[in-house]
């Protein structure tokens, strides 16, 4: 088992316009691929993979890479070095944040991981807590990093656990109106789906999780702990409990869908033979939304 030692962190935080600075990073990875793949510069698709639901763009050499990938609210480079050092090796990583409306910096985050005789070393600075990303922000991606960069050749793939919403949600704010402007685009409504749960100077965060139960909490009234800011429901679970579960078939309008697992939910408003017409909260659509389905439950 791996003993990974998280001892000191070291966040840079810039501001400006994207190409008032200087560039390089492979011209800020080909200008953050002209702005999330239009035609993926041209067809010659810089290394684009799908993980996880999300897409990345991957440049790399044998001693530097740099990974690219956008959320609805921001774009995020992440750029690591590798430098072999005796019993081990040190990776100097930077994650660039931009906005995705403004395209001003929002911060440059540094850190560094270094492996010697005597296990891993995680390094972040202090500071950044100040300006809301908390060491658990990165924990997944620092951990899949380490496991990875044993791995010579592939020692960079680590950078492919960032995950945007991962750090958003757990990205704490100064004020009420930056943590609702970071709220998820597809979240309805966004006002009161932040919580204020964080330490006195920054106190505000976004609501982990898509709001497709929210969504539904505020169109019936249904109210939860832990709720929104509204004390609405934010949990599949709890705007489900009490009722009646029903197959598709027995579905009616004003029914709350669910699919199988129970990971997201609607309202019906038609039903078909063996299909219900559902509006729903939608990540992948990025808002509320219509569609079919021929699975799933129905709750009364």
């Amino acid at each position: 088992m791996k003993r990974f030692s998280i001892v000191m962190l070291s966040f840079v935080l810039a501001s400006g316009s994207l190409f008032a600075q200087d560039t390089s990073v492979e011209q800020m990875h080909l200008s953050l691929l002209k702005l999330s793949f239009p035609s993926s510069l041209e067809s010659n698709e810089p290394n684009l993979r799908e993980m996880d639901g999300k897409t990345f763009s991957i440049l790399h050499q044998e001693r530097e890479a740099s990974v690219y990938v956008a959320s609805q609210t921001s774009h995020y480079l992440l750029y690591s070095d590798r430098t072999e050092t005796r019993g081990g090796f040190v990776l100097n990583s930077k994650i660039y944040i931009f906005s995705q409306e403004t395209l001003e910096s929002q911060a440059v985050i540094s850190a560094t991981i270094e492996k010697s005789p005597t296990g891993f070393h995680f390094s972040i600075d202090p500071s950044a807590l100040e300006q809301g990303y908390t060491s658990g922000c990165f924990a997944a991606v620092a951990s899949a990093y380490m496991e990875d960069a044993l791995v010579e050749g592939l020692w960079w793939e680590g950078m492919l656990a960032f995950d945007p919403a991962y750090v958003e949600s757990r990205a704490y704010y100064k004020t009420k109106e930056q943590a609702i402007a970071n709220v998820p685009h597809h979240v309805q409504p966004k006002s009161c789906f932040i919580w204020r749960d964080g330490k006195s100077s920054t106190p505000w965060r976004p609501i982990p999780g898509t709001g497709c139960a929210h969504w539904i909490a505020h169109q019936k009234g249904i109210y939860s702990s832990p709720g929104c800011f509204n004390r609405c429901a934010i949990r599949v679970s709890q705007v489900v409990s009490g009722k009646s579960r029903h197959s598709i078939n027995n579905a009616r309008v004003g029914d709350i869908w669910t699919n199988t697992s129970l990971s997201h939910c609607g309202i019906v408003i038609g039903v078909g033979s063996g299909t219900v017409r559902v509006r729903h909260c939608s990540s992948g659509s990025g808002g509320v939304v219509v569609g079919n389905f021929r699975s799933g439950y129905s709750y009364r």
